[in-house]
């Protein structure tokens, strides 16, 4: 039985499903299984033979209104996975209980067969009508391991089983979701998954190094990078952030981030930051010489405030304090609020930090020294970039690319961003600098906002201004005629280019 333990875990049978909402009227007692992230009761290779089943499909709650019902699962050379769980329409979760018969060895896995009888408080946990149970199991076919199939090649699910309550005197209403329980550690998860934060999640695919990098695929897989901030990371597929209240920025000034993250040409969407008394505030929060290249953020939502030593926002939609970082073929678009020293992208853009091939639509709030892309920049450069947010600041230096730049340098760039400030310390491309170049840079001046100069106190640097923000929309047009649309880039009819 160990030498089957360790065959399973060799070939990596298991990838447990836990994706899906289930709406009550999608189930009945006729399930269409294609429609659902569940399986059938019964063995597909075996001329559809029932493996899961209860001893009645209909209860009648009792005097205490308690419902009492046995489970089997037989599966002949089958694994039968010890955790199963049926759904708490009070609490809108699914709830674990155990089968109690032995297991192999120290696994959760049990061989052949497996029955429980079960006794849930129907007044707290079921509803009148159609109520669930799910379970789990495995049986090899042809050689090849197969865990609740639909189909041949439609597997790795949980069978349900649905059954109807009668007579209960407090009915419950909802609908039902994934099994889901609290871990203290990765024994107490499923085999594809792994224990963070007392809550199980699917485990990421790779190791972190730059050959095999860590694949994110959901919230919780972004939400643990700060655990390892030197790795590497790329992303999987799109990823949602809607569910996440209010989402930590990865990487401190204490810890930063020094790794690797490339989307791909995939989107995070969705960002919700607010922390109050936290600066240093975007995805990450702290970068060192790190990568973020081939993403795009859509819809962010950031609000920066003081932080314990006064700092008022550091704020970006991809890094609030860039010290050496790179930025290179990413968007951004959405909302920034924050005091002082944010931009579109970065915050504050430091010490060999690199933006290229990147642009950013978000509309920025702040009381000043704001830029379209960047807070400030520091020996730093931006290159082949563009913003087009609106920009509004109460106080003085803002600019459309960065406010500040010392020694830094911003060349091929443009910007059509919006500013709006009673400060005439403001510029269409930037503010101020100490000996920072500009070159090939163009502004589209807006006859709507009230900057009305490209550079302001220019120590050195060439802007051109544009009237007709039409412009450039064509590729052949200065500074986007020196960008690379065959890999990178692409035009769109009577609109700004963006990224393939």
């Amino acid at each position: 039985m160990r030498n089957q333990k360790r065959k399973i875990k060799t070939n990596n049978i298991l990838l447990i499903v836990l994706a899906g909402i289930i709406i009550l009227g999608i189930i009945g007692t006729a399930i269409n299984y294609d429609d659902v992230p569940y399986a059938p009761p019964y063995d597909i290779f075996n001329d559809n033979q029932t493996i899961f089943s209860i001893d009645s499909g209909n209860y009648v709650a009792d005097g205490n209104d308690f419902v009492n019902m046995d489970i089997t699962i037989d599966h002949d050379d089958g694994f039968i996975y010890r955790k199963a769980y049926y759904w708490d329409f009070a609490q809108q979760k699914w709830v674990l209980f155990t089968f109690s018969n032995q297991t192999i060895g120290n696994s959760n896995w049990i061989r052949d067969g497996a029955t429980e009888s079960l006794s849930i408080n129907a007044s707290n946990s079921l509803q009148n009508g159609e109520n669930y149970i799910v379970a789990f199991s495995c049986k090899k076919q042809g050689g090849v391991w197969k865990c609740g199939c639909v189909e041949e090649n439609n597997c790795d699910k949980w069978m349900i089983i649905v059954f109807n309550v009668s007579d209960i005197d407090s009915p419950s209403n909802g609908s039902t979701g994934t099994p889901l329980d609290e871990c203290n550690n990765d024994s107490d998860c499923n085999l594809n998954q792994t224990c963070i934060n007392k809550k199980c999640i699917e485990k990421m695919q790779g190791v972190g190094t730059p050959e095999d990098p860590y694949v994110l695929k959901n919230s919780d897989h972004l939400g643990i990078i700060k655990n390892d901030l030197d790795a590497n990371y790329i992303l999987g597929n799109n990823i949602d952030m809607s569910s996440v209240e209010n989402f930590e920025p990865i990487g401190t000034d204490a810890n930063r981030f020094t790794g690797t993250l490339d989307g791909q040409g995939y989107v995070i969407s969705n960002m919700y930051i607010n922390f109050p008394g936290k600066s240093e505030t975007g995805l990450f929060g702290y970068v060192s010489g790190g990568m973020i290249k081939n993403l795009g953020l859509e819809n962010i939502n950031i609000t920066a405030d003081v932080d314990e030593f006064g700092n008022r926002g550091r704020a970006g939609a991809f890094i609030g304090f860039n010290n050496g970082g790179t930025i290179e073929n990413c968007y951004a678009t959405g909302n920034i609020r924050a005091g002082t020293q944010s931009g579109g992208l970065v915050g504050l853009h430091w010490n060999n930090g690199l933006i290229k091939n990147s642009y950013s639509e978000v509309n920025l709030n702040v009381e000043s020294t704001v830029g379209g892309i960047a807070g400030e920049i520091k020996e730093s450069k931006i290159e082949n970039s563009y913003s087009s947010g609106t920009i509004t600041a109460s106080d003085i230096w803002n600019g459309g690319i960065t406010a500040n730049s010392e020694r830094g340098s911003i060349s091929n760039c443009f910007s059509v961003s919006s500013i709006h400030t009673p400060s005439r310390l403001s510029g269409g491309v930037r503010a101020r600098d100490s000996f920072g170049g500009v070159s090939g840079t163009y502004w589209y001046d807006d006859p709507n906002d009230n900057v009305d100069v490209c550079l302001y106190k220019n120590r050195g640097g060439k802007c051109t201004t544009i009237t007709d923000k039409t412009y450039f929309y064509n590729k052949n047009n200065p500074p986007m005629n020196g960008w690379n649309f065959t890999d990178i880039w692409q035009e769109n009819a009577n609109n700004l280019p963006t990224l393939r």
